[in-house]
Order: structure tokens, then sequence, then C-alpha cells
């Protein structure tokens, strides 16, 4: 399993997958619009936010679009 932590501006993942599991949490005020593949192709799509997570298992394509963070941030 991978933990990646960053605070970062509003920003955007193209699609990628890992070779480890990731675990992404959203801290504080962030929004984050997630989408995966699923085995069949299909896509889906959801958004996460405070204190929300998204558990990505190793192999799956996915991509990441970071919305709001909190005010006074840096990157």
């Amino acid at each position: 399993v991978s933990v990646y932590c960053d605070r970062q501006e509003p920003n955007e993942w193209p699609e990628h997958r890992h070779d480890l599991a990731k675990i992404v949490v959203a801290l504080q005020s962030a929004e984050c619009e997630i989408s995966w593949r699923t085995p069949n192709g299909g896509t889906v799509q959801r958004t996460i936010g405070n204190g929300e997570l998204w558990v990505v298992p190793s192999g799956v394509s996915h991509a990441k679009r970071w919305l709001t963070v909190q005010s006074g941030s840096s990157a």
C-alpha cells in the first residue's frame, strides 16, 4: 500500500495506474473529482470531500482532479 500526503493547489492528474494500492484522503475543505476504470472497461466518477477517502486497488487505471483546497494553503 502506498499513502501519498501533500497539500496541493487545484490541479488535474491524467489517467494512470500504480503497482501498489493507493489511499487518497481529502483533508480539511479539499474537494476531489475521482474516476476509475471498471473491469469491463467502463468508467465510474465520484466526488470526495472533507475527510472522505478513496482506496484504489493496484493496477486500476484512475484519474484525479483536485477542485478546491482550504484557503490560505500553499503547494
